[in-house]
């Protein structure tokens, strides 16, 4: 139950706080003498979605609660990486980090749930950001995303940054459920995405080395039915 209260609080914590940002953008926008009404409309339809995404989440919490079964399609993991990064994107700018991606062509489609993969990638990407925003304002901070198929037939998704890294005191409880490094945090963001790799058949591993940054991934196997 502690988990589950966890988890929904940090999943749907994302798209509550693209709302405010969102909110906040339409405000300054009807601020101005002349406002950009188009520009307006861009903004409150971002909104929208980020309610409505607030919404898919919570559904699927409760569906999950019910019938422990995940609601799993057939999905473009590529497209699914370009829909998280255009939700992490504005803070990325914002701190001034640069993303750059390596997206493997015509990798097959994968059968999952894309909320929950999704939340794992974004996820990946707001600790990276993290981490970067950790380290000193001179470096040139930077963030990779990858994904590959791979000769076992799975396809891997990676996430890497060139922060400070992991001490390797914390390597081993990383991915622990509550153990967290930063001040604010639950401890259950790592943890919850381990939890739906895992329930997807999957595995979420990371390596990490002090003062070089971190590359935290993931595998998803590929069903023979969608080769």
């Amino acid at each position: 139950m502690g988990e589950m209260a966890s988890g929904i609080a940090h999943e749907v914590n994302q798209p509550l706080t693209a709302i405010a940002t969102y909110t906040q953008a339409s405000l300054n926008l009807m601020k101005a003498e002349h406002p950009n009404l188009e520009k307006l409309a861009e903004v409150a339809y971002k909104t929208q979605q980020q309610a409505l995404r607030a919404g898919q989440i919570i559904n699927r919490m409760r569906e999950f609660v019910k019938s422990n079964t995940k609601q799993s399609l057939d999905t473009d993991l590529n497209e699914l990486i370009q829909d998280a990064i255009s939700l992490c994107l504005p803070k990325l700018k914002q701190s001034n980090i640069t993303l750059s991606l390596q997206l493997q062509d015509s990798l097959p489609l994968i059968n999952i749930d894309h909320i929950q993969i999704e939340q794992v990638i974004i996820n990946l990407i707001r600790n990276s950001e993290d981490a970067l925003n950790s380290c000193s304002e001179n470096r040139q901070k930077e963030i990779s995303i990858y994904s590959l198929l791979t000769p076992n037939d799975s396809i891997e998704v990676r996430v890497k940054d060139n922060g400070s890294g992991i001490p390797e005191d914390q390597q081993q409880q990383i991915l622990m459920p509550f153990y967290t490094t930063k001040a604010e945090g639950m401890g259950m963001g790592l943890s919850i995405c381990c939890s739906i790799i895992e329930a997807h058949e999957g595995y979420l591993k990371f390596n990490s080395q002090a003062g070089k940054g971190s590359t935290f991934y993931f595998s998803l196997p590929i069903k023979t039915d969608n080769v």
